[in-house]
């Protein structure tokens, strides 16, 4: 009786240790998943904060895209007021070009006179100024009336 209840506990023991070892197993399973998953949880705060880092960013760029939009739509109203307002308005590069084109014709009194009649043009000189500086009459000989400029492109073409 005695070898018999030695037996059916040694046999509940083993049965006990098969238990702890596959408690074990299943403990250090747990224990990987749960450092799996903080190092998860560490990686998703990190992702919210760098989430939370660009949307402030990108609410600060827009901010600044839109104050941008305005000072461009400003800039565009005040060029084109003032091209309203001054319709004659040159490149100093132009005028720099034609008048050392027209010095450089010194020796060449008809083109250095088609030069001054296109400075005329693009500079919008009125009748008083061509008479002023001798273009008046000369204006309708040098340019018949099918080469008579039509726009600022094609004075800047001729040129």
């Amino acid at each position: 009786q005695l070898e018999a209840e030695l037996l059916a506990r040694s046999s509940e023991c083993m049965a006990l240790r098969r238990q702890v070892e596959d408690q074990r197993v299943r403990l250090q399973e747990l224990l990987r998943i749960q450092g799996e998953c903080q190092s998860a949880a560490e990686a998703g705060r990190a992702l919210q904060a760098e989430n939370e880092t660009l949307t402030r960013d990108l609410d600060a760029a827009r901010k600044e895209h839109t104050a941008l939009g305005g000072v461009v739509e400003q800039c565009i109203a005040k060029l084109e007021k003032e091209s309203r307002e001054r319709p004659h308005l040159v490149d100093k590069r132009m005028v720099t070009q034609m008048l050392a084109a027209y010095l450089e014709q010194r020796d060449n009194p008809g083109p250095q006179q088609e030069i001054m009649v296109k400075m005329a043009d693009l500079l919008g000189f009125t009748t008083a100024e061509r008479e002023q500086v001798g273009l008046s009459q000369r204006r309708r000989a040098l340019l018949g009336p099918e080469d008579e400029p039509v726009g600022f492109v094609d004075l800047t073409d001729r040129f």
